[in-house]
C-alpha cells in the first residue's frame, strides 16, 4: 500500500517552542509514520525526493519526461515486493515528484503543521484536486459528468487531513478546515510525540482501524 503527503502551513501558547515549517512537519511525520508502520504491520519504506535523486541521478533530473518517470516508477513498484508500505514523501511545491507522489499513492495525507491556516493553498488545489490527475488506477467513471472537478477528483482518490498538534494542545477550529475541502475521506489529530496518536494513525493507514 501507497501512501503520499502533502504539506499545508493551531494552538498557540507564548513561550511555546517554535512551530515546525510545513516541510519540517511532514518530514517529521514521515520518519514517525515510517517507524510506526514498520514496528506494527511490517517493514515500511519513506521515500522523499532527496532520497530518489541520490539513487537515480539522471532519470530524476528528467523526471518530467515520461520515459525517465517510467523508470523510477517502475523501480517503486518493484518495491512492493519487499515492503509492506510505502510513503511517498511530496515537495512543498508542484514539482514531478510531487506529482508521482501523489498519482502512485493509494492514499494522499494532507499534512496541516500546528501554525497552519485553513484555507486551500496553490499548490494543495492543482496537486490534489485538479481533474488532470488520474491515480495509478487509471480507473474512468461516466457518473459524474460536468461536475465539479474537485468531485471528480474525490471518486478516484483517497485525501485524508492529518492536523498535527503540541503536546499540549485541544484539537480547534477544526471545521473551518473541513469546510473548503468536502471531498476529504476522513480526517485526524495527531501530537507527533504521542506514540497513541501514532499508532491510531498507522491503524488507519494500515485498514486495521477497531471502532468501540
Amino acid at each position: 500500500q501507497r501512501g503520499g503527503s502533502v504539506s499545508e502551513s493551531a494552538c498557540s501558547r507564548s513561550g511555546a517552542a517554535p512551530s515546525p515549517t510545513p516541510s519540517a512537519a511532514t518530514q517529521q511525520l514521515g520518519i514517525a509514520l515510517r517507524d510506526t508502520l514498520s514496528a506494527l504491520f511490517g517493514p515500511t519504506l519513506h521515500l522523499t525526493s532527496s532520497g530518489v535523486e541520490a539513487m537515480f541521478p539522471t532519470a530524476f533530473e528528467r523526471m518530467g519526461t515520461g520515459f525517465y518517470r517510467s523508470k523510477i516508477t517502475s523501480w517503486m513498484a518493484a518495491q512492493e515486493e519487499d515492503y509492506r508500505f510505502i510513503l511517498l514523501e511530496a515537495d512543498a511545491d508542484v514539482t514531478p515528484w510531487s506529482r508521482i507522489c501523489v498519482s502512485q499513492a493509494d492514499c494522499t495525507l494532507l499534512v496541516a503543521a500546528p501554525s497552519a491556516l485553513p484555507h486551500m493553498g496553490a499548490v494543495e488545489r492543482e496537486l490534489l484536486w485538479a481533474k488532470d490527475i488520474i491515480p495509478r488506477s487509471g480507473a474512468l467513471s461516466t457518473s459524474l459528468g460536468d461536475s465539479n472537478a474537485a468531485d471528480w477528483v474525490a471518486e478516484f482518490r483517497r485525501v485524508e487531513l492529518v492536523r498535527l498538534h503540541a503536546s499540549d494542545c485541544e484539537p480547534m477550529h477544526t471545521a473551518a478546515w473541513l469546510g473548503p475541502r468536502p471531498q476529504l475521506h476522513r480526517h485526524h489529530h495527531v501530537r507527533l510525540a504521542n506514540d497513541k496518536d501514532l499508532a491510531r494513525l498507522s491503524r488507519w493507514m494500515a485498514g486495521k482501524a477497531v471502532g468501540l
